[in-house]
């Protein structure tokens, strides 16, 4: 049996790699930041992270890191071992200094039943300054077996001092064939995407690669209600912009049922996973479909547009979710983007 690095965190090569290789060869850094959007899996893999730490098999070959298996693990995996130290804010709007002072007073207290003690902080970005400068302190001169984890949605929001003491790795966006895959490999999912193929899109298309994100849109259908209603929007506007009449295009991309500038990266998303169908409807017979039900459903849309056709609107789709990240203004974006697919035509 070869050794497996993290086999139970998918993708986030960046984490098996790095992280890995440290614990492996003792090489473990006192601090690593996990930046990632909500069910990025930064979570899970945290836990994963603490156990490798502690696990009694870590230095086997014959054994995955973590084992899973030994007392260590057990304990970490079910939230009961004294050697990892979790910090959230809890229903607080903040993470305050006392929190921190916590950490302090038992920092150099010598791990129970392993080589070091995690500290996981979970809505990092959440800690006050004050708090964070506590941490600063810990972080520039903690003890051997201490490693700390920042869980994030947004590293920029943590103090510089304390981001320049620490690894930052971003958590791994999927694809939406990887999250389509993931879905339909537990039983619940597949049944939802034989039975509601609508509802099982929908949850792939808001889930802007988050596996965490995609499961737990496919089992709230007050979530997935409003993507439908996108859905049945985009059905219009595909063949629209196949044709590319620009004026229909228009009037009906502008008064969709988008609100605000979330709304519309999910009304394009949704849009891409379209195309992404109709692509692959022209160049294979695949039934892994993101947004169509049916193989036929998206060969009939596809026969409407070249597949340069096509590319040209993934791109497009792709250029204006990009610039309404960068705070665009939404009418300009959604405009621009429908006057250069229609101007596809007099190319």
């Amino acid at each position: 049996m070869s050794k497996k690095i993290f086999p139970h965190i998918i993708g986030n090569n960046v984490i098996k790699n790095l992280i890995g290789n440290d614990i492996v060869n003792r090489n473990c850094s006192h601090a690593y930041i996990l930046e990632g959007a909500k069910g990025s899996g930064k979570k899970t893999a945290a836990e994963q992270i603490a156990a490798a730490l502690s696990c009694y098999n870590k230095n086997s070959t014959s054994h995955d890191l973590p084992c899973g298996e030994c007392d260590n693990c057990h304990r970490i995996f079910g939230n009961i071992s004294s050697d990892v130290v979790r910090i959230t804010s809890g229903d607080k709007v903040s993470i305050g200094i006392d929190e921190i002072r916590n950490i302090k007073n038992g920092l150099y207290v010598t791990p129970n039943d392993s080589d070091f003690r995690t500290y996981i902080i979970e809505n990092a970005e959440r800690m006050t300054p004050q708090a964070q400068n506590a941490l600063l302190l810990t972080l520039e001169e903690p003890p051997s077996f201490a490693v700390f984890l920042l869980l994030t949605e947004d590293s920029t929001k943590l103090l510089e001092t304390v981001r320049s003491r620490a690894q930052c790795i971003r958590m791994e966006k999927f694809s939406s064939t990887e999250v389509a895959d993931y879905l339909s490999s537990s039983y619940e999912g597949k049944r939802i995407q034989k039975s509601f193929p609508e509802r099982f899109a929908a949850a792939v298309s808001l889930s802007d690669g988050s596996l965490g994100r995609a499961a737990e849109l496919l089992s709230n259908t007050e979530d997935t209600s409003e993507i439908l209603k996108f859905r049945a929007e985009a059905m219009k506007l595909i063949p629209l912009m196949c044709s590319s009449k620009s004026a229909q295009m228009l009037k009906l991309g502008l008064t969709a049922s988008i609100k605000n500038t979330h709304d519309a990266k999910i009304f394009l998303q949704i849009l891409d996973c379209a195309i992404r169908d109709m692509v692959s409807a022209k160049r294979t017979s695949s039934e892994n479909l993101l947004f169509y039900v049916s193989y036929e459903e998206a060969a009939k849309a596809a026969s409407e547009a070249s597949i340069k056709k096509l590319f040209h609107i993934h791109a497009e789709l792709i250029r204006a979710i990009m610039r309404l990240e960068s705070n665009v203004s939404l009418k300009i974006v959604l405009t621009d983007m429908i006057l250069k697919i229609a101007d596809y035509k007099r190319k």
